[in-house]
């Protein structure tokens, strides 16, 4: 081989590897229109599902949002009570349901 014909096919293999970078870089730029616009199809299919429409920014509360009571601690102490109490008439009820309901109307 004489240095004309390497000289020659370093230039083709040259221009080879520049056609290929330009077709990859053709191909990822085609590649990226198309992702962005299947993103664009499905964020106007989710605008129109979502019934949510963001009106402004989001906050939240720094300390907690609600204080508890002591008016909360007796309501649970009483519905606590309350419980156990209708617990006791409920097994007395069952319990003693002859004696309560008697021995029903008399046929003479």
């Amino acid at each position: 081989m004489t240095r004309f014909d390497l000289a020659n096919r370093k230039e083709l293999v040259t221009l080879d590897v520049h056609e290929m970078e330009i077709n990859r870089d053709r191909s990822l730029d085609q590649e990226l229109i198309e992702i962005e616009d299947d993103i664009r199809i499905l964020q106007a299919r989710l605008d129109v599902l979502s019934p949510l429409e963001r009106i402004g920014t989001i906050e939240t509360a720094r300390g907690p949002c609600a204080r508890v009571n002591a008016r909360d601690g007796h309501v649970a102490l009483a519905a606590f009570v309350g419980s156990i109490f209708l617990a006791f008439v409920i097994e007395y009820l069952s319990a003693n349901r002859r004696v309560i309901l008697g021995p029903g109307p008399r046929k003479d």
